[in-house]
């Protein structure tokens, strides 16, 4: 009898309490897309993808998709970047539970750096009496 009463009192408290705890809480959107090549087409992987402003943001896989999950609903801008390409930019609008898509094709930029010099030494030192071991540092 007091296993039945224990379970009926949870019962009761799970249903009045349930639709409280689903009350507060703001639902969230998902934003995805693909990022690709201007001049060939082909997806790019490792760039990028983030809502400016936000802490938000994903890399592309290998084939160029992306997801951002769990974003909170508002207006947006998103940035898309990657050190060898032109960044891609432009500008969201997301609902509660809606699915955005934002595909970017970014073209190539040039990379122009100075001239880079590298310096090294090689130290010559004995171990235990073996005069034919070198160690570079």
């Amino acid at each position: 009898m007091r296993c039945v009463r224990l379970t009926l009192t949870l019962f009761v408290v799970f249903f009045l309490c349930a639709p409280f705890s689903a009350f507060g809480q703001k639902e969230t959107g998902q934003i995805s897309g693909r990022i690709t090549d201007a001049l060939s087409g082909d997806p790019l992987g490792s760039v990028n993808v983030f809502l400016s402003g936000t802490t938000r943001g994903a890399f592309t896989a290998p084939d160029g998709r992306y997801l951002l999950a769990e974003v909170p609903p508002g207006h947006y801008q998103i940035v898309a970047s990657r050190v060898d390409r032109v960044v891609g930019a432009g500008t969201i609008d997301l609902r509660s539970g809606e699915r955005v898509t934002w595909n970017c094709v970014l073209g190539p930029r040039e990379l122009r750096s100075q001239e880079v010099e590298i310096i090294g030494w090689l130290y010559q030192f004995y171990i235990a009496d073996r005069k034919d071991v070198v160690m570079a540092r």
